[in-house]
């Protein structure tokens, strides 16, 4: 995926930031019995909500394991070549940060792939538990 077709934002942030980024898809990392309803310009069938706490030791409950990476590599692998995606957690800072580093690892080296992750949000601070798990998965 093409680094301009991609962006970060709060929770609370996404009616806004979807409408001017022009989304078509929209990415959700949610808390445990939080629920997200898109805004009508995403079609249900371009929502992926993935639940897990944003955690910093495996061993918590809800942490992110392996099988929310890959889930999400599965979504992402069958989107059109014309996404234009929102990557959204709470704070739009860690879990989303982390996640938009390994989708973008699929097209760049990891190294490139962070610094691109902090221009896009600079306050950045991705959840290492995810870092890890992305990259023993790629």
């Amino acid at each position: 995926m093409p680094f301009e077709a991609l962006t970060i934002c709060t929770k609370n942030q996404i009616p806004k930031v979807v409408k001017r980024f022009g989304a078509t898809h929209l990415l959700s990392l949610v808390d445990p019995g939080d629920r997200i309803i898109p805004p009508r310009i995403i079609a249900p069938e371009n929502h992926l909500s993935v639940t897990f706490d944003d955690v910093e030791s495996p061993d918590e409950f809800y942490a992110p394991t392996i099988e929310h990476v890959r889930e999400i590599i599965t979504w992402e692998s069958q989107l059109p070549a014309e996404t234009r995606l929102v990557i959204h957690c709470v704070a739009g800072i860690s879990r989303s940060t982390a996640v938009a580093y390994g989708l973008l690892c699929n097209t760049m080296a990891p190294e490139e792939a962070m610094a691109r992750v902090f221009e896009i949000r600079p306050q950045a601070s991705p959840n290492t538990i995810l870092t890890r798990l992305w990259d023993q998965e790629l």
